[in-house]
């Protein structure tokens, strides 16, 4: 787990970085002015899908694009991102996710429990920290469009 931490520190620390120097760069302009950023990647983005690039550049992309259940605040601490509400069981083996009301993909459609949990059994089948937690896992129940169920095999801290 310390080695996700450390490893997420440096990808925070790495977008906190380019986004003061960004603001750095450009300043605030008296009135509003039409610019163009040009970046220059430290590799190709060839692949958007972090499931399927070990690539680096995928996945600060990923970080700036795409939502999370869960995201670290200003002191490294999990906080809830797409969930409305967390509530774990007194045993620690069943935790209740309700999703924020009106999320949305791109197209406009409703992000559902069913694209959540589709998402997450994709995750645990081919990132190594996902087989991990996999195997934490007894089982992912939905209860309705927003509400889904991750029952655990044993208590983890």
């Amino acid at each position: 787990m310390k080695v996700v931490q450390a490893a997420k520190r440096r990808v925070a620390k790495a977008i906190l970085g380019a986004v003061v120097a960004g603001g750095l760069a450009h300043g605030a302009p008296a009135e509003a002015q039409t610019t163009t950023l040009r970046v220059v990647p430290s590799a190709d983005l060839t692949v958007l899908d972090p499931m399927f690039s070990t690539i680096i550049i995928t996945r600060l992309y990923s970080l700036m694009v795409y939502e999370t259940l869960f995201s670290w605040d200003g002191n490294l601490q999990a906080q809830p991102q797409m969930l409305q509400e967390v509530v774990t069981s007194s045993d620690g083996l069943t935790w209740r996710l309700t999703l924020r009301d009106g999320l949305k993909f791109h197209d406009g459609s409703a992000v559902t429990t069913n694209d959540v949990v589709a998402s997450l059994r994709r995750w645990m089948g081919r990132d190594v920290l996902g087989r991990r937690l996999s195997a934490q896992v007894a089982s992912m129940d939905i209860e309705d469009p927003r509400t889904f169920v991750i029952h655990l095999a044993r208590p983890v801290n």
